[in-house]
C-alpha cells in the first residue's frame, strides 16, 4: 500500500509566481502613486503660503504697521519669508505687503500667484490676494479669479 504524502506548504514555483504577479501590480500602481504624492506636495506648500499670508495680515492689523511677506531673495526687509520645499513661484510679485487695516498695498485689483511643482510642470496652483487683503485659494482652480 502506498502512503499519501501530506502537503504542508507552498512550492517554490507557487511563491515565485505570486511574487511576480504582485510586482507587476506594483509597477502599474507606482506612476499614479507618484502623481498623488506630487499633488499632495503642491497642496501642502501652497497651503503653507496661504497660512503665511493670513498670519502676516493678522500681524499687520494687530501691530497697526505694514507687514511684508517676501517670496524670494530680492526683498531685503520683510516680516516673514516663504521658503517652499517642492514648488516654485512661476508668476506673481516678489512680495505681498499688508497695511495696518489688513489690506494689500497693491495698486491693481489684486495679486495673482502661480505656483508650480518642481518635478511636474503640469501641476499648478493659483493663489489670489485681493486688494482688501482676502486670500483666495482653491485646490481645483485653473486660473486666478481676477
Amino acid at each position: 500500500m502506498q502512503q499519501i504524502k501530506i502537503n504542508h506548504g507552498f512550492t517554490l514555483i507557487e511563491l515565485m509566481v505570486t511574487i511576480a504577479v504582485m510586482a507587476i501590480i506594483a509597477m502599474l500602481a507606482a506612476p499614479s502613486f507618484t502623481q498623488t504624492i506630487r499633488k499632495n506636495q503642491l497642496i501642502s506648500d501652497t497651503r503653507d503660503f496661504v497660512d503665511l499670508l493670513a498670519e502676516t495680515r493678522s500681524e499687520a492689523i494687530f501691530k497697526q504697521q505694514n507687514r511684508i511677506v517676501a517670496l524670494d531673495n530680492s526683498i531685503a526687509t520683510f516680516y516673514k519669508k516663504w521658503i517652499p520645499i517642492h514648488v516654485t513661484r512661476v508668476s506673481g510679485d516678489t512680495s505681498v505687503t499688508f497695511n495696518r487695516l489688513g489690506q494689500s498695498t497693491v495698486v491693481d485689483n489684486g495679486q495673482c500667484f502661480v505656483i508650480q511643482h518642481n518635478n511636474d510642470s503640469t501641476l499648478k496652483s493659483y493663489v489670489y490676494v485681493q486688494k482688501g487683503g482676502t486670500v483666495i485659494y482653491s485646490k481645483t482652480a485653473t486660473s486666478c479669479p481676477i
